[in-house]
């Protein structure tokens, strides 16, 4: 076996185990406070690839978390616009 396919063999488990420790960490229990992980916050700006299963699980979850924010903001919103428009009826 050469220098380089044994490269390319550890640059392939390097990337496997990269990808367990981030699914790892976005199943902890509870909800973190602070800054993410720094390989959340690749994932999210698309510089970690979805290769393997605990990388397409951690992707998953940052997809399901960027949804549910954007359904609260949604959700806001509409809450604010019934709030307006019951306050326009009520002063006619």
């Amino acid at each position: 076996m050469d220098i380089i396919a044994i490269i390319n063999e550890l640059r392939k488990e390097l990337e496997r185990i990269d990808g367990l420790i981030i699914a790892l960490e976005t199943l902890q229990v509870g909800r973190r406070r602070g800054r993410p992980p720094k390989a959340l916050q690749q994932l999210r700006a698309g510089v970690l690839s979805e290769d393997t299963p605990a990388e397409r699980h951690a992707a998953k979850a940052v997809r399901k978390a960027a949804s549910k924010e954007a359904a609260g903001k949604k959700k806001a919103a509409r809450k604010k616009r019934a709030k307006k428009t019951s306050a326009k009826r009520t002063s006619k």
